[in-house]
């Protein structure tokens, strides 16, 4: 199974195959997302132990490509699913 998570144009495109299965996330939502991420990833690196910070950023992101919080398809589900 081969999943590719890409800029282009102005969206993030998910998509995997199989299942045949994708996502769009727009300029204006995966953004602010990303920096806010990048931000709380460098902020983690500087903990001694940074493994619970780093799991609740995985979880959000993973939450975000799932369309928990944008009512799109569920693609982060779908490839694992067919992982």
């Amino acid at each position: 199974m081969k999943a590719m998570i890409e800029a282009y144009q102005d969206d993030l495109y998910c998509h995997c195959e199989p299942p045949s299965t994708e996502l769009r996330l727009s300029k204006e939502i995966i953004t602010p997302l990303l920096t806010r991420w990048a931000a709380r990833y460098a902020e983690a690196l500087k903990k001694t132990n940074p493994a619970g910070l780093l799991a609740a950023l995985g979880r959000e992101m993973f939450d975000t490509l799932d369309s928990k919080n944008t009512g799109g398809t569920p693609w982060a589900s779908q490839w694992i699913k067919a992982a």
